[in-house]
């Protein structure tokens, strides 16, 4: 399906959802939150972890597709809601203004904000594994793995200095414009490196979401597996020559032991 095709079908999906809000109550009082991020750090997993407390439904990427009326449409998805408490994921890449019609990206979180929505902040510090997991989901079009399921076979691949460096750049901008958006609103900072990396980080993050939210929190459990292996090198072919491009480079901090075992 091209962009087109895809656009035009999000957009008949959008006007059926407005149509299947008409006649519903108005009043419903609804607990409500924003999981916000950018992509390769960890939110589908911690999405499923939240869908798995009793009063929880959160949608995943909501504005993924070009919307008419990307502020009407959270509005409905939250009237349409069967629980007390609504979330959904919104990736920092979908304000960006080819993604979305929204003019000003600090006003629509702000009106979140002031609609009741609480938000919860999701960052993936380390950008040279950010970068290295964007560049090798895009190369095998493979996005997640699954603990329940037979996955595909970890394949090494090859990256070029030049592409690292411009994911590595993207990535660090994505963090400043989440930075920079988020400096008046009030948001529960989650760190993938420490709040992710297992299931005891998982379960004390679950709770933490629970107090901030004041909800019942649920178990901790997830079908969500990492695609890229913890050892760089098991699916970089070339990371030997990557490693002493970066050396010397602002980005060398985030070199590890483990880039080369």
């Amino acid at each position: 399906m091209n962009v087109g095709h895809r656009n035009w079908w999000a957009y008949l999906q959008e006007i059926r959802t407005y149509c299947r809000v008409i006649g519903r109550p108005q009043g419903k009082q609804t607990k409500k939150f924003v999981v916000f991020c950018r992509g390769r750090s960890g939110s589908n997993l911690l999405v499923s972890l939240l869908n798995n407390c009793p009063e929880v439904h959160c949608d995943y990427e909501l504005l993924f597709s070009r919307r008419l009326f990307p502020g009407f449409f959270i509005r409905a998805r939250v009237l349409l809601a069967r629980s007390n408490v609504y979330g959904f994921k919104l990736l920092s890449a979908h304000l960006r203004p080819n993604r979305q019609p929204i003019r000003n990206p600090s006003d629509f979180l702000r009106k979140l904000d002031g609609s009741g929505f609480q938000f919860i902040y999701l960052i993936r510090e380390n950008v040279l594994r950010t970068a290295l997991s964007e560049i090798y989901a895009y190369k095998r079009q493979i996005w997640h793995y699954y603990s329940d399921r037979e996955n595909p076979e970890v394949v090494p691949i090859q990256i070029t200095g030049e592409e690292l460096v411009r994911t590595l750049k993207q990535c660090e901008e994505d963090h400043a414009f989440e930075h920079e958006l988020l400096t008046e609103i009030p948001h529960l900072r989650i760190r993938y490196e420490t709040d992710l990396e297992n299931s005891d980080a998982q379960a004390r993050t679950l709770q933490r979401v629970a107090e901030f939210l004041n909800i019942a929190p649920g178990i901790p459990s997830t079908p969500f597996v990492r695609v890229t292996p913890r050892t760089v090198s098991d699916f970089v072919s070339n990371h030997a020559s990557l490693r002493a491009e970066l050396t010397g480079s602002p980005y060398e901090k985030y070199l590890s032991p483990d880039f080369l075992e």
